[in-house]
């Protein structure tokens, strides 16, 4: 069911913005890490938490939209370069899903990459198309959005209709392990269906940042990281410097991040040392990790 408010809620303002600043301190601390090093991280992290099928680990879960939460800085710190977001994504994302559960997050990273460059949403969306396997349900339910948006301009209700049916009451489309597949009412954290509300909003806000948000919101399901997301991309094309104050001014930089004892300001200073010990000291991960063992 949509959801019929006509207000713009205010804590998913605070998501859509603190979306934009813990990915700036995700990007702080990827950028660090040398492809070698990102590599070496991958083999040991999935040593410890993720095997393959068939080996009596678990399998990391297809379809489900984690890794796009995570991804936003594959994006921003690698504006215009859509295969760096890509490799991120095989090395990082893997960790968290694989299959459509990937591809968003490499689908959204690609939104982000393009949206330094222009602010019209079908370049975006298209940027986006071009970072997944052209054969895969994602980048079917991509292609159907674009589509149905160009049939269908000014009506971003009758498009979510389309998308129910088929991405949710289908139990085709419908990952079985976060949702009912197909049942009506069913809650859902499919990677397509969530996707599809983020490039609802872009779309169909064209431009607007309130509309954008709202529309994302609206569409319902896993309604926070949704709109933060068509935020995050659509703010990125105006730039934080110029964004109207009211979508700033509550911000708390000096705030920790949960379960650290960071703030913003310090691990960009942190990040900042690692990235200057790197570079005098360059050291594999995986000796680190040897470290860490004895």
């Amino acid at each position: 069911m949509i959801m019929k408010t006509n207000t713009l809620p205010t804590r998913w303002l605070a998501a859509s913005m603190m979306s934009l600043m813990t990915v700036v301190a995700q990007a702080a601390f990827t950028i660090t890490t040398q492809p070698a090093d990102a590599a070496a991280y991958t083999a040991a992290t999935v040593s410890l938490t993720v095997t393959t099928e068939g080996s009596g680990g678990v399998k990391a879960p297809d379809g489900v939209r984690w890794y796009f939460n995570a991804s936003n800085s594959s994006g921003l710190i690698a504006p215009g370069m859509p295969n760096r977001v890509i490799e991120l994504g095989e090395k990082f994302g893997r960790l968290m899903n694989y299959g459509d559960g990937l591809y968003a997050g490499q689908c959204v990273g690609g939104m982000y990459a393009e949206a330094f460059f222009t602010d019209d949403m079908v370049t975006i969306v298209k940027a986006g198309l071009r970072c997944i396997p052209k054969d895969s349900q994602y980048a079917e339910m991509v292609r159907d959005l674009l589509a149905w948006y160009r049939k269908n301009p000014d009506d971003w209700e009758k498009t979510w209709e389309w998308i129910e049916e088929k991405y949710h009451k289908n139990s085709a489309y419908v990952h079985g392990l976060c949702s009912g597949k197909g049942a009506k009412g069913d809650y859902s954290i499919d990677a397509k269906l969530n996707g599809a509300y983020i490039i609802m909003g872009l779309l169909y806000g064209k431009g607007d940042f309130d509309k954008t948000i709202v529309i994302s919101t609206r569409c319902g399901q896993d309604s926070d990281c949704n709109p933060s997301n068509a935020g995050g991309i659509l703010f990125t094309t105006v730039g934080f410097s110029k964004l109207p104050a009211r979508f700033s001014a509550a911000l708390d930089p000096t705030g920790k991040f949960s379960h650290t004892p960071y703030d913003f300001p310090k691990l960009i200073e942190v990040s900042q040392k690692i990235l200057t010990i790197d570079s005098l000291f360059p050291l594999q991960v995986s000796q680190i990790y040897q470290g860490f063992n004895h």
